[in-house]
């Protein structure tokens, strides 16, 4: 998996790769080489674990699972399995949500709703986020009941 720390790394790298591609500068062997391998290395990563690579690409922006990391747009989804809703601490819920949270735990057939339809679970939900793919909620799910 790739990690947050990484992501100047490989954009540095693919900035300097593009460059000494283009320059053809002789030099620009081992930064290419060494810049390939690494990205290699975080794109192999992500093929190794495709929920880790789902989570990161449809709620890596507003969520976290680091238990380490604070709250981003969203809470932070680290043992989020069999929680309460409405109990992170540091995260300021919405009013609706607030209202809604003490009649629901995250199981993953709570979260399977959810994530295809916030606004029908909690109507006013702040999420807007859904995913109609069944199969990519899957990936989603199983990767958060082991993180």
């Amino acid at each position: 998996m790739a990690y947050p720390a990484q992501k100047p790394v490989r954009s540095f790298l693919l900035r300097s790769l593009a460059l000494c591609l283009l320059s053809g500068v002789g030099l620009c062997q081992g930064v290419s080489v060494l810049g390939m391998s690494m990205l290699g290395v975080a794109f192999a990563d992500d093929a190794a674990d495709p929920g880790a690579a789902q989570f990161k690409k449809s709620c890596g922006t507003c969520h976290t699972v680091d238990p380490k990391a604070p709250p981003r747009q969203g809470p932070n989804l680290h043992k989020v399995v069999g929680r309460p809703a409405g109990t992170m601490k540091g995260f300021k819920y919405s009013a609706a949500f607030v209202k809604a949270a003490p009649n629901i735990t995250w199981t993953p057939d709570m979260i399977d709703k959810w994530i295809t339809d916030p606004q029908q679970v909690v109507p006013g939900a702040v999420m807007l986020y859904h995913q109609s793919d069944a199969d990519k909620r899957k990936l989603i799910i199983d990767f958060l009941k082991i993180h």
